[in-house]
């Protein structure tokens, strides 16, 4: 899967360039940071209008960080969290299989493994995402 490269700056994404030209990658890392963190509320991902033309039932709706910020980092609290991060990965099951481990690494410090598998040619690409309870942000 063809994508523009997409980073976090610890005040959101940006995407990444070189000489003025935007970079492309073949791997799901935008798709899974758009997924988990692009459209916080309602329908505010900035492309929903662009790629789905005000078809609701297509939007990108991000549900990790509502959850993020609506439970304490707890060890009950991680299947909560853990649905949020599968229901806004949903999409790229059409794609690939989708496995979602949470672990609590500290005190309000969360890491969100996600492994993503293509059937047909079993390339594996694994993210480990940094959730800071205290500062509210990915580090």
């Amino acid at each position: 899967m063809e994508d523009l490269i997409l980073y976090e700056t610890g005040q959101g994404g940006e995407l990444r360039s070189f000489d003025g030209e935007l970079e492309m990658t073949e791997g799901f890392g935008s798709a899974v940071y758009i997924s988990l963190f692009g459209g916080e509320k309602d329908d505010s991902f900035w492309a929903n209008d662009l790629l789905f033309n005000g078809n609701d039932s297509e939007v990108i709706k991000s549900r990790t960080p509502e959850s993020l910020q609506k439970y304490s980092l707890t060890k009950s609290n991680l299947s909560r969290i853990k649905t949020a991060v599968e229901q806004d990965l949903e999409w790229l099951k059409e794609f690939a299989t989708i496995s979602v481990d949470l672990q609590l690494t500290g005190f309000n410090k969360l890491r969100i493994n996600i492994k993503i598998t293509e059937p047909e040619s079993q390339n594996e690409e694994n993210f480990s995402l940094n959730w800071d309870g205290i500062k509210n942000e990915l580090i």
